[in-house]
């Protein structure tokens, strides 16, 4: 059975650690963790993630909602939004991205798994 290729998008370094360990544990494969928009776009160009989970507000001259966007537009890959707290603006360009889900931050790692199995359920990844 295929493991699942997850790409993380998330600006704090401990929080990205515990996601990838949380994601391992559940039998996910994570083809990286980056820390800015940018390096999230080009991390999915380059290892064709089967869905990227990807924080709302990340830093530099995009957001993640931007990033994501561009992922879905040019490879077709969906995106689940991780969010502690963002502005009614960045919330509305969020759910007009068509997301694949939404975690909402503190979470463990039994709602990381669960939110990443519905949305690679809806996806039609096939395992």
């Amino acid at each position: 059975m295929a493991r699942a290729k997850i790409l993380v998008a998330e600006d704090d370094e401990d929080v990205g650690a515990y996601i990838k360990k949380c994601l391992e544990r559940a039998g996910f494969s994570v083809v990286g963790v980056v820390t800015t928009a940018e390096q999230a776009v080009a991390a999915a160009k380059s290892s064709t993630p089967d869905l990227v989970l990807m924080e709302m507000t990340l830093p530099g001259n995009m957001d993640g909602v931007d990033a994501a966007e561009q992922i879905r537009m040019q490879l077709s890959i969906p995106v689940v939004y991780l969010a502690s707290s963002a502005d009614e603006k960045t919330q509305e360009r969020a759910k007009a991205s068509k997301p694949s889900g939404l975690l909402r931050k503190p979470f463990n790692g039994y709602e990381l798994q669960m939110t990443l199995d519905s949305a690679m359920h809806t996806t039609s990844f096939a395992r």
